[in-house]
């Protein structure tokens, strides 16, 4: 029996909705968990690639933060990922990553720029 999360990402997937494994894989080292087995700290809660996918939801649809659909993380683990990665640089790494093969074209630039746009502004403060 299917499960209504996943029924909920096929529909989003139709419009280029959640990273396709190949995608992931080229990202995911640039945002790996602070936390590793073995050492101090708490454990990570969630999966790294649902919260991805989370902030290219919001990105891709223009949903408010507090509206993120319940087959991803909460909103609120979502958006500090997204203001921490967006400070240290990591996701214009990101973006970069999964766009270069299509900036060439004119459609994808528009979109990188878009998505580039929803970065917080981040003053030289916050980048140490």
């Amino acid at each position: 029996m299917e499960n209504a999360g996943s029924a909920k990402s096929e529909t989003w997937r139709t419009v280029g909705g959640d990273l396709a494994d190949d995608e992931w894989e080229l990202i995911a080292d640039l945002v790996a968990p602070y936390w590793k087995p073995g050492e101090m700290g708490r454990p990570v809660k969630h999966d790294r690639r649902a919260i991805v996918n989370a902030i290219f939801y919001v990105t891709a649809t223009g949903c408010q933060w507090r509206r993120l659909p319940g087959e991803y993380p909460n909103w609120s683990t979502v958006h500090h990922s997204h203001v921490t990665w967006s400070r240290d640089g990591t996701w214009e790494r990101v973006c970069v990553t999964v766009c270069a093969p299509w900036s060439a074209n004119p459609k994808v630039a528009t979109a990188i720029r878009r998505v580039r746009s929803s970065m917080p502004a981040v003053s030289a403060r916050h980048r140490q």
